[in-house]
């Protein structure tokens, strides 16, 4: 970045003192290629600041830079994997975030079938004894007999 702007300007000083305007429009454009590198690392230049000065003022600990933590590695007979370097989440199943369990609905659920449909009989459906047909499964001689 800094190396494009100082070309610029070796060609800028050139092209005033030679008078060539093929010169002046490549300094521009090394202008223009030099402003386009600042825009693209300068987040970067500004975070790694940003760290320095966290680092200085003592925000990371005592040791910013140590070495993590030794991490296990889960065994079989384990049924939920130790944590590696995060809090333990909880466990499926569980309400996440203070939420109410959802209600609980038997199946199918209540209302359905829709009033207006036929309702099967005895409440179940389809209805006990009517799939499979008796005698049709399984075919006779599928178990050697």
């Amino acid at each position: 970045m800094f190396c494009l702007s100082q070309v610029a300007c070796i060609f800028s000083l050139v092209a005033a003192i030679v008078g060539s305007q093929e010169l002046s429009e490549a300094s521009q454009i090394l202008s223009c290629l030099s402003d386009m590198v600042y825009f693209t690392v300068c987040a970067c230049m500004q975070t790694q600041h940003k760290i320095e000065m966290d680092k200085r003022d003592g925000k990371f600990g005592p040791q910013p830079m140590a070495v993590p933590p030794v991490q296990q590695m889960s065994r079989i007979d384990q049924p939920i994997p130790p944590p590696a370097g995060y809090a333990p989440q909880p466990a499926y199943g569980q309400p996440y975030g203070g939420y109410p369990p959802p209600p609980a609905q038997g199946y199918p659920p209540a209302g359905y079938p829709a009033p207006g449909y036929p309702q099967p009989q005895g409440g179940a459906y389809p209805p006990p004894g009517a799939y499979p047909p008796q005698g049709s499964y399984p075919p006779q001689g599928y178990y050697g007999k």
